[in-house]
């Protein structure tokens, strides 16, 4: 084997351990490192340690001068010099992801109900290989909810990448919508495509919804990604996201909040009365985006919410023993209709 090469391999073998075995919280005397070294590599020596060494930092660190400005980009680190030797010591080398980070990208992954076992096991396995060896991520413990559906990842990553494209190029989109018939099967709502003004892709939950408009319609409509096929970006131009009453002034979060479980309705300011045992779904729900007006009594407080009125009627009636509409008076009137069509068709 020729000497260059010899000094590659080592190199590659030396930034492995210094992977593996340091990190901000561990670190290596060079001694250590060459213990190391020589169980891997029975040919290194402390003089060919300390030049791979030397050319390692030189590759992968800024220039020395820059230490103090740059400190975040030098990747392998080494706290000084053992006295009266010219030897390193304290040396580590600095992961681009704390172990924090990995952690929690590993929950993240072994929580998302969006893929199978199998990705879910690979990809957490390269997060790991991400740190050291000290970094542990505790997902055998997590679990979560499956979807209960025929969710195509495939298909869904295809729309983003269309919808993303059409945006970007401030096209209309057309596409066939589907919804589930008994038998579990996605099939056409109508036989006609729909075409529309698309401005932005978003996340609630663990579904992914299109805002957008249709024609020079200034309503904004809501469209399940996963529902959708054969999504083709279209010549004509888009209804620019001004024409659209509830985006124009507006980004797609502030739609969400405003929008709670993705109900279409033109949003209003609600008034309840809500019992203070219930305000950790309220803030479930609602976050901080509400206004607590006045104390009622012991128990009750009246509160202020701005939301699409279908979705707040709906949590109203699912919280019904801790939660009353006072106002306005045609909202209040709706959950009471919408109640009394559940009474007569339960009686």
């Amino acid at each position: 084997m020729k000497p260059q090469t010899n000094s590659i391999i080592r190199a590659f073998t030396l930034l492995d351990i210094l992977k593996k075995e340091t990190d901000d919280k561990h670190r290596l005397s060079q001694k250590q490192l060459l213990d190391l070294m020589r169980e891997k590599d029975g040919s290194c020596t402390e003089k060919t340690l300390r030049t791979d060494l030397r050319c390692l930092m030189e590759i992968l660190n800024p220039p020395v001068s820059e230490y103090d400005s740059q400190k975040d980009l030098f990747r392998i680190r080494y706290d000084g010099m053992e006295e009266g030797r010219s030897r390193m010591s304290g040396i580590s080398y600095l992961h681009e992801f704390s172990g924090d980070d990995l952690a929690l990208l590993s929950e993240l992954v072994q929580t998302c109900t969006e893929i199978g076992d199998a990705q879910r096991n690979r990809l957490i396995g390269h997060i790991k290989t991400l740190g050291s060896r000290y970094d542990t991520c505790h997902t055998d413990a997590l679990s979560a909810i499956p979807e209960y559906s025929t969710l195509c990842m495939d298909g869904l990553r295809a729309n983003i990448r269309i919808l993303a494209e059409a945006i970007k190029q401030n096209r209309r989109v057309s596409f066939v919508f589907r919804r589930y018939d008994r038998d579990g099967r996605l099939v056409p709502v109508r036989r006609a495509r729909y075409e529309v003004n698309p401005y932005h892709v978003v996340k609630y939950g663990t579904k992914y919804y299109l805002l957008c408009s249709h024609g020079t319609s200034e309503k904004t409509y809501i469209y399940r990604l996963d529902l959708m096929a054969d999504a083709v970006i279209s010549d004509e131009p888009r209804t620019s996201i001004r024409e659209v009453k509830e985006l124009r002034h507006s980004d797609a979060m502030a739609y969400m909040e405003r929008h709670l479980h993705m109900n279409y309705g033109e949003p209003r300011t609600v008034t309840l009365l809500l019992h203070r045992d219930i305000y950790t779904q309220f803030h479930d729900s609602f976050g901080s985006h509400y206004t607590i007006k006045r104390r009622v009594d012991e128990e009750h407080d009246e509160v202020e919410v701005y939301c699409s009125e279908q979705a707040i009627i709906q949590w109203a009636m699912l919280h019904g023993n801790c939660a009353e509409i006072l106002r306005p008076k045609t909202t209040r009137r709706k959950l009471s209709d919408q109640a009394a069509a559940l009474l007569k068709q339960y009686e």
